[in-house]
Order: C-alpha cells, then structure tokens, then sequence
C-alpha cells in the first residue's frame, strides 16, 4: 500500500528530458517490431552498439502487452516492486526480525532515488532486480557439490548474464 501511494504519486506519463530514456523505448521497439537491434528512427539503421541490449528486450517484451511508455514505466515500477521484496527476504535471512525487515523495505520504497529512477525509462531498476535475484541465487549455491550437478549454479548463470546484459557495469561487483 505505502509503496503504491508513492510509486503512483511519482508517475509522470511524459518521457524524461534525458536522452537515453527515448534511445532505450526505439530500441526496444525496434526489437518489438522484428527490425533487430538498431535505431529504426536512424538513417541508416546500422546495429546499435552503445547500449546493451538487457534492457531494449525486457521493454521489447513489455510491448507485447502495451507499446505506451507509461506502461514500460509501470514495468519499471513491478520491478521495484519484485526488488523491495527481494530485500526483505535478504532482510529476513540476516536478521530473522520481521519488524526489523519491514522496517528497512520501507526506508528503501521513500528513497528519492529508487523511485525517481522507477518512473523512468532507464535500466536502473531492472538492473537492480536482476542484480539481487543474481546474488540471491549466488547465496543457495551448494559449493560442496560439483557445478554441473547443481541446478542453483545454472539458475545463478541465467540471472548473472541477464543482469550483465542490462548492464555491463555488473562486471565491476566481481573485483570488488
């Protein structure tokens, strides 16, 4: 409920006056419409090589069910949503106190940037998602079985390269 409040009074159905936001939405339609990953609004409609292509497939995905940009910005938000949920259980296993837990979750759903960064058309949140579920199944690793006859690994291996694909800089929290 607190998150919905917040999430709705936040939403502006106008594009961000960034860029990247517009570059994402052609990506993602260009992709939607089957005319590969380019600029299709571009001349020449060369593949495009500045941006990974997590992102322009998951609002690719998102057009199947609505193109509106207010509609991928609602996705943005599910995506908050599914990461403040993620959190809480993070929460739950380390501190085992659902007050504690709850408490936390709700400082992070009135954090300025989280939310500002959800009603817009950029890959943050998304990254953000993908990049808890990737150590979340890091975490049920069972290290003491082999790789190949561990299904955690392999579910581990999907979330890291599609949080690598939103964004390459998920690279960096392996030499940290």
């Amino acid at each position: 409920m607190i998150f919905a409040s917040i999430y709705f009074y936040s939403l502006d159905s106008k594009l961000y006056i960034n860029g990247d936001n517009a570059c994402y939405y052609l990506l993602g339609k260009s992709i939607h419409m089957g005319a590969g990953y380019n600029l299709y609004s571009d001349l020449y409609a060369k593949p495009h090589s500045h941006f990974p292509p997590g992102y322009p497939l998951l609002i690719a995905i998102g057009m199947l069910i609505d193109s509106s940009p207010t509609f991928i910005k609602f996705l943005n938000g599910l995506f908050l949503l599914a990461s403040l949920l993620l959190v809480f259980k993070f929460y739950l296993l380390l501190v085992k106190n659902q007050i504690t837990a709850l408490v936390a979750v709700t400082i992070l759903a009135f954090n300025y940037h989280l939310v500002k960064h959800s009603v817009i058309m950029l890959s943050e949140i998304p990254f953000l998602f993908f990049s808890l579920l990737t150590i979340w199944w890091l975490s049920k690793i069972d290290f003491s079985k082999v790789f190949w006859k561990n299904l955690h690994f392999f579910i581990f291996l999907v979330f890291l390269s599609l949080a690598f694909n939103i964004r390459t800089s998920f690279i960096n929290l392996f030499f940290v």
